[in-house]
């Protein structure tokens, strides 16, 4: 389990560094807290999810997209609301 924690920590870090290096600066002045937070919970949550589905059994390829492509589509819409307000 502890390396799973390693890798889901790694990750999350990983997404908002990379969501860093591809907005602009002043992207981030605004509601910086509210946006990481989205990041933060969306993608925790989706590791949770993949940590339940890898304990029981190796997921199929449908529950690979839609535990990537869900939180992606969350993450979308949430960053996007939020940007607009």
């Amino acid at each position: 389990m502890m390396a799973f924690a390693l890798f889901e920590s790694l990750l999350i870090l990983g997404l908002l560094l990379f969501v860093a290096f591809i907005f602009p600066e002043r992207w981030f002045r605004k509601r910086f807290s509210q946006k990481a937070a989205v990041i933060v919970l969306v993608v925790g949550g989706a590791m949770i999810y993949l940590q339940n589905i890898l304990t029981f059994q190796l997921p199929t390829i449908k529950e690979l997209f839609l535990v990537t492509g869900i939180p992606l589509l969350t993450l979308i819409v949430f960053l996007f609301l939020l940007s607009r307000s």
